[in-house]
């Protein structure tokens, strides 16, 4: 179904080795792990699952299969959680505090959580954010992972520069002000695993690590991740040819948008839970392919129309919208940045763990293929005749409107 990418990567110096942060003797890879997932049901937290369960170890030298609980995404609540999730919290309970306090690792997807729920999330297992966001002494001899997968709201406001960023280079990002808050989240998340007296001020703690893991524009099995592309697959798949029909490109789409395949961001986590490198070296992790700055806005809303076959690009000022679900939906499109994967993920992530390393241009056969498969949609060639005004026009109307599939609604034009 899916096709072998083309593109042939670039050879590059091979990375530094990560320096791993203080840990047990029992390595997450060989030992029962309880493992918080927040938005379980949503398609990364799917992926996340599938990536970490190890319940096919049978012995009992080997270890003990790792054991599920999280939350549902609040905007997602008609897909069910996997099955291997062994509870389902509700963060406004007495029991959430408690549970997560006793989860070795909390994976929180800011996609599918509210500020709040992260911070007494993060309180829960230590870190506390009344106190100069620091880890509380409640379990000191607990290794504990937090992780916070953030989006590129908090780099919107960054100026493009002649080199790629780099993981170092988050201490430069810029949010908008819409995003301000983000940031702060992310700050506080990063100075979570530094414990601060009076005679060892911010020193590491040796058994508590806080990640950032910034991810590109997600995409594949479905688009379900990113609204702003979802919206650009199902609008090509359901407009004709005509120029109202057209897909949006914001402005002039030359800005370069970094992008990762859900699969490949959730062997990311993966790899970043067993690993567990130092986080005060790597606190925050680009997760992103090597698509590089070939990948523009253009050239993906060009790869769609030519796959999917319509002929009509309609370019847009993003500035000029009007109508605020759609500027909020082509916002993602609107950001210019380039970016490389972080070393920790070039250092762990072999040639064979990834599943489009080129990006989503380079792997649009792929991309699509995966899209039929998870929206079950199916091209229908009818062929109608009969005599002038015996309503050929009308069946065919019907017929397509009857066919239309998908839940990617259209994009309004741009007033």
């Amino acid at each position: 179904m899916a096709q072998q990418e083309q593109h042939k990567q670039q050879p590059t110096e091979s990375p530094a080795p990560i320096s791993p942060a203080p840990q047990n003797d029992a390595s997450p890879s060989n030992r029962g792990l309880r493992i918080f997932i927040s938005g379980c049901n949503s398609l990364l937290g799917y992926m996340l699952i599938e990536e970490l369960r190890n319940d096919h170890i049978e012995d009992e030298e080997e270890g003990k299969a790792h054991l599920f609980v999280g939350t549902l995404d609040p905007l997602d609540t008609a897909n069910t959680p996997p099955t291997n999730v062994k509870r389902i919290l509700n963060s406004s309970r007495r029991s959430f505090s408690k549970v997560l306090s006793d989860c070795d690792v909390i994976i929180y997807n800011v996609r599918t959580a509210d500020p709040h729920e992260i911070r007494l999330a993060a309180a829960s297992t230590g870190l506390d954010n009344n106190t100069g966001v620091e880890f509380r002494e409640l379990n000191p001899e607990t290794d504990k992972t937090f992780i916070l997968v953030s989006t590129l709201d908090a780099w919107a406001g960054t100026k493009s520069a002649a080199e790629p960023f780099e993981d170092k280079d988050f201490v430069n990002r810029v949010p908008p002000v819409s995003s301000l808050e983000l940031k702060l989240l992310e700050n506080e998340v990063m100075a979570g695993c530094r414990i601060t007296n009076a005679t060892e001020r911010s020193a590491l703690h040796p058994h508590k690590r806080s990640y950032v893991v910034c991810t590109g524009l997600i995409y594949g099995c479905g688009e379900e991740c990113e609204e702003s592309l979802q919206n650009l697959f199902m609008h090509a798949w359901n407009c004709g040819t005509t120029e109202a029909d057209g897909l949006l490109l914001m402005d002039e789409g030359r800005n370069v948008i970094p992008t990762i395949h859900v699969k490949d961001l959730a062997k990311m986590i993966g790899k970043l839970v067993l690993a567990r490198p130092d986080p005060q070296e790597h606190p925050y992790l680009l997760a992103v392919d090597r698509a590089g700055p070939t990948q523009t806005q253009g050239a993906i809303v060009d790869a769609i129309a030519k796959k999917i076959g319509v002929e009509t690009v309609v370019k847009a000022k993003y500035a000029e919208i009007k109508d605020d679900e759609l500027r909020e939906t082509m916002q993602p499109l609107t950001v210019d940045l380039s970016m490389r994967p972080s070393a920790v993920f070039d250092s762990t992530m072999a040639k064979d763990d990834w599943h489009c390393e080129s990006g989503l241009v380079a792997n649009i056969d792929r991309i699509f293929e995966e899209l039929k498969v998870c929206k079950g949609l199916r091209a229908v060639r009818a062929f109608i005749t009969g005599p002038p005004a015996a309503g050929k026009t009308r069946i065919a109307d019907w017929y397509l409107f009857a066919q239309t599939v998908g839940s990617g609604k259209r994009s309004p034009s741009p007033s």
